[in-house]
């Protein structure tokens, strides 16, 4: 039995799955080296850590390293507090998300879900203030931009990445939830209106709404082909935690702001993967069923054979989860004439020949094609 399919049923909905892995053990222990390096990859070592608990098994190196995870999950709450307070006092709002915001929500510990950075959002006409508030706690640019290279930077990916090198923490901070080739049509102004305090530890926190907080995550898993299971469970576990959203209302949202097969592709993974059954409101059938079940599927086999997607793949799964041939234009428009980090990496030009980095972007793109390394 592969370690990817071993990981899908110790997270998976029906607990019989689980209980058929004590007996699978007995007969044949798995590579617990290997499954700790692909639970760690997917995210969800914690998670995986408790179901073997659960089951009698409790490997030493994945129990070391659950307790070296635990402290990091904490050292980022403590990070996120401080942050939170930071830009209250300056009369900033700031909202978590993603990470974060999914652990202290959504999980029965925060320790229970596992993260690279702190995502945050603000409004962009605060980004000055916010980055004086970022310099202050010990946060700098990970990467020196020039002044256009920043100004692209703010114009079109739509975030920047700030590292704190004492705690090795990064804050990515945001002033749209995604890069604009991706396009997430949800206003930052709307989804700070919506947001909603949440307590913790006795500190406050700004989070999306739910409706929002579904929608952004079934973008975000999207914008990745859904390669980690981590994205999954969030979703798994923000459905349960919601239990009071509307499908109906949820869905109409997502038609208006055309994230609708996104959002779909989202609750048929939860199906296909982990066994959690749709909403009662779920239309069972659709104009785009057989893209979605085909991506769904595809995104499974992918995760249990532990592989990733190659470049063009990966532009031609984010063009199918676009239902309108705006999104799509706008995508391909901009994912391959647009220049940011990965650019400015490549080859290093003065501001006077910034221009030269449109023209530069499609030949590196084809050089990564071609499969070619500067």
């Amino acid at each position: 039995m592969k370690e990817g399919e071993i990981l899908i049923d110790l997270l998976h909905a029906d607990s019989s799955r689980r209980e058929s892995l004590r007996e699978l053990f007995v007969q044949a222990a798995p590579d617990w080296g290997q499954l700790e390096v692909l639970a760690s990859n997917h995210g969800v070592l914690p998670l995986i850590g408790t179901q073997l608990k659960d089951l009698g098994y409790q490997p030493q190196n994945i129990e070391r390293r659950v307790r070296e995870l635990t402290i990091r999950a904490i050292e980022m709450i403590h990070a996120s507090s401080a942050l939170s307070e930071a830009f209250k006092d300056a009369g900033i709002q700031l909202a978590f998300f993603k990470g974060p915001a999914l652990a202290l929500r959504v999980y029965e510990t925060p320790e229970l879900r596992t993260g690279n950075d702190i995502d945050v959002l603000i409004r962009k006409s605060d980004f000055d203030t916010a980055e004086e508030i970022l310099q202050a706690l010990g946060y700098h640019p990970v990467e020196k931009l020039t002044k256009l290279q920043k100004s692209s930077e703010l114009r079109f990916q739509n975030a920047l990445e700030f590292l704190n090198p004492k705690t090795e923490i990064i804050v990515d901070l945001h002033w749209a939830p995604l890069r604009n080739f991706y396009g997430f049509p949800i206003a930052v102004e709307r989804i700070l209106e919506k947001a909603i305090t949440l307590s913790f530890s006795n500190r406050e926190y700004l989070v999306p709404c739910e409706q929002h907080s579904l929608l952004l995550q079934a973008a975000h898993g999207g914008k990745h082909t859904w390669n980690e299971l981590k994205w999954i469970v969030d979703f798994q576990y923000s459905i349960k935690t919601y239990s009071d959203t509307n499908y109906s209302t949820l869905r109409s949202l997502a038609k208006e702001t055309g994230t609708l097969r996104m959002l779909k592709t989202a609750y048929y993974l939860l199906d296909t993967i982990l066994g959690v059954k749709l909403p009662e409101a779920f239309d069972k059938t659709f104009d785009d069923q057989k893209i979605v079940i085909q991506m769904s599927e595809e995104i499974r086999e992918r995760l249990i054979d532990d592989e990733e997607l190659g470049v063009i793949d990966t532009f031609w799964q984010d063009l199918r989860l676009r239902e309108n041939k705006k999104d799509k234009l706008r995508y391909i428009f901009f994912r391959i004439l647009t220049p940011h980090g990965e650019d400015w990496r490549f080859i290093t030009l003065p501001d006077a020949l910034f221009r030269l980095y449109y023209v530069i972007r499609p030949f590196r793109l084809l050089l990564r094609y071609l499969g070619v390394r500067r």
